[in-house]
């Protein structure tokens, strides 16, 4: 998913949030999107949503001995090799550096 699709169904994902709780489309979004703490309603968020997904299905593909389990650690060594780092711990440090 590009950056820009992901712009795109954050609007649409704020928007339907608005739509619930029938608030003008014309709201502020940080109502939203801002933590409790911050006075907001911290609604998940799209990047969110999918980063869980995607972290439980890496999980389930790691919990048995087989070539799905070796096609996943072989491409974590692929990665960390592009993108010259040492451990895991490190690519995440890098990401958040990222757009």
């Amino acid at each position: 998913m590009s950056q820009s699709e992901l712009e795109g169904l954050h609007k649409i994902w704020v928007q339907a949030y608005k739509n619930a709780w029938h608030v003008p489309w014309s709201s502020a979004n940080s109502l939203y999107t801002f933590p409790t703490a911050e006075g907001g309603h911290e609604y998940p968020l799209p990047s969110g949503v999918l980063t869980q997904a995607l972290l439980q299905h890496v999980d389930q593909c790691m919990r048995h001995e087989d070539v799905v389990k070796k096609n996943m650690l072989a491409q974590l060594a692929l990665t960390l090799t592009e993108w010259h780092c040492n451990s895991f711990t490190d690519l995440i440090d890098k990401m958040e550096l990222w757009d």
